[in-house]
């Protein structure tokens, strides 16, 4: 009888492996993210509106910089009945079942990679390790040379359609952090750091308004408070600012098919 077999080629003439190496201190350098750069459905994603969040003096540096970032197993999706104000919400919140590491430092490559047009892509490196409910699976991940470990930016973006190329735009409104995923949402954010793989995107986008925020805003006094309110606070105070030009849609690389254990929070 014969047999099909299939496994992962991308390492194929190569001379990577798909194990990558761990510090002394336990955490690992890997490619998140990038700007300006497209995803599969061609729409491209800004430097210009990226770069100020990346500044010592924004509210995501500040986040880094207290060893405050953390990330999840996959990323989150809107439960039936959740409202926009508690969606909002957890678009900012990495939920504690769901955590998988900690990310200690973020650096911005300008000149390891290109977009198709030939132009560089601004490519994020950060230093991530394996930590809470979730972190063996990412460990496991990480360490299996079969694995293609992924990660992917959770923000909110400002999109519109360029009145000549009829491309579409994506602004960077609000950085949340960067979840551990399947797939990722910019074809670079790899372990195998492939710059020709497909990319993903969610099909469905929820568009928020300066009344939502406001509403977010409220539901975040009434439930939360410490430490944990001031930095929802902070994101959400952000998120007024952008608001003012226009609508803010939040964009994740790609949602983890419920196929491993989930919370009440995701399905």
């Amino acid at each position: 009888m014969s047999c099909l077999h299939y496994s992962p080629t991308i390492l194929q003439g190569t001379t990577k492996v798909g194990k990558i190496r761990c510090g002394a201190d336990g955490y690992y350098d890997m490619l998140a993210g990038g700007f300006d750069a497209y995803n599969s459905t061609g729409a491209f994603y800004t430097w210009d509106s990226a770069k100020s969040h990346f500044d010592k003096s924004s509210h995501f540096r500040r986040r880094v910089s207290s060893g405050a970032l953390f990330g999840e197993d996959g990323h989150p999706i809107r439960v039936p009945g959740m409202t926009d104000e508690e969606w909002i919400v957890r678009i900012l919140t990495v939920h504690p079942d769901r955590k998988s590491h900690h990310i200690k430092e973020i650096e911005i490559d300008p000149e390891g990679f290109k977009n198709k047009d030939g132009n560089p892509i601004q490519a994020v490196w950060i230093r991530v390790k394996p930590i809470g409910p979730r972190a063996q699976v990412l460990a496991d991940s990480l360490e299996n040379e079969n694995i293609n470990t992924a990660f992917s930016i959770r923000c909110l973006t400002k999109d519109f359609v360029h009145p000549f190329s009829g491309v579409k735009i994506k602004t960077m409104q609000q950085i949340s952090t960067f979840d551990f995923v399947d797939e990722p949402g910019i074809a670079i954010a790899t372990k195998y750091n492939n710059p020709s793989l497909e990319m993903r995107t969610l099909g469905q986008e929820d568009v928020f308004t300066r009344p939502n925020i406001e509403a977010a805003m409220a539901y975040v006094r009434k439930n939360h408070s410490g430490m944990e309110s001031d930095s929802l606070m902070g994101s959400l105070e952000s998120m007024m600012e952008a608001t003012e030009s226009g609508l803010l849609i939040p964009k994740q690389g790609i949602q983890r098919p419920a196929t491993r254990p989930i919370t009440s929070n995701w399905r």
